[in-house]
């Protein structure tokens, strides 16, 4: 009779490990996202790499991943999974572009100190010429006043 319970909680046991490993084998790793949100992406137009770790594991998800861009922009994608168990993950792209349609890249621009415009040379102003001289008239003084006391 013990080993009769001993037997049947060897067979839960191992029946509950197999499945878990069945499940993580539906587990879904970063390559698999990557790989996926690139195909949606493409559909769309464009052509972009996730920026996630391979190696990275995530639950499974028994219906088609929800694949969108986030605020109408391929730059950061949304990734969304009902079931079973629902999650949803937001993760950034790089998005590549050709390069003859890629939109030339402007040079920073950078701040030059302005110059002051030259400014004319000053011309010291000549000292007008002399007067001619005028003809002087001598002074004459003449005092008016009582004399003595």
């Amino acid at each position: 009779m013990k080993y009769t319970s001993f037997n049947w909680l060897i067979a839960a046991f191992t029946a509950l490990c197999l499945a878990n490993i069945s499940e993580a084998n539906n587990r879904i790793t970063g390559q698999d996202l990557k790989e996926i949100i690139k195909q949606r992406a493409e559909v769309a137009g464009i052509d972009l790499e996730a920026i996630i770790a391979a190696e990275k594991v995530f639950y499974p998800c028994e219906t088609e991943l929800d694949i969108t861009p986030k605020n109408d922009s391929w730059k950061t994608v949304e990734v969304l999974c009902p079931l079973p168990y629902p999650w949803k993950l937001n993760i950034r792209t790089e998005i590549n572009t050709p390069e003859q349609i890629a939109e030339p890249k402007i040079a920073p621009t950078r701040k030059i100190a302005k110059t002051p415009e030259p400014t004319p040379a000053v011309v010291k102003a000549e000292a007008p010429p002399p007067l001619p001289p005028q003809k002087t008239h001598p002074l004459q003084l003449h005092c008016i006043g009582r004399t003595g006391h």
